[in-house]
């Protein structure tokens, strides 16, 4: 299914990574902005009711999935992460 990674290592630099952080970025800029009312704020999110603050905690929870699938399919690949790699 996936490639083995060989034993070369390669380390991706940022541009090779997906542009997810500032739409991640714009989301926490826009949460940041709201008080704690317009958090408790009740709303229906694809007919569940819940609060906008359950809505973000919704988008931060997918986000973070899709992140660690990231970082695993890098890994899997012999690609280390910009982020975590450790500079010489």
């Amino acid at each position: 299914m996936f490639p083995l990674p060989s034993n070369n290592v390669h380390t991706a630099s940022k541009s090779e990574m997906p542009p997810s952080s500032s739409s991640l970025d714009e989301v926490r800029n826009r949460f940041s902005q709201l008080t704690p009312a317009e958090l408790d704020r009740p709303t229906d999110f694809f007919g569940e009711q819940t609060t906008v603050r359950g809505v973000y905690l919704r988008i931060f929870a997918h986000v973070n999935e899709h992140y660690g699938q990231s970082v695993a399919y890098a890994r899997v690949n012999g690609i280390v992460p910009p982020w975590s790699h450790k500079p010489e």
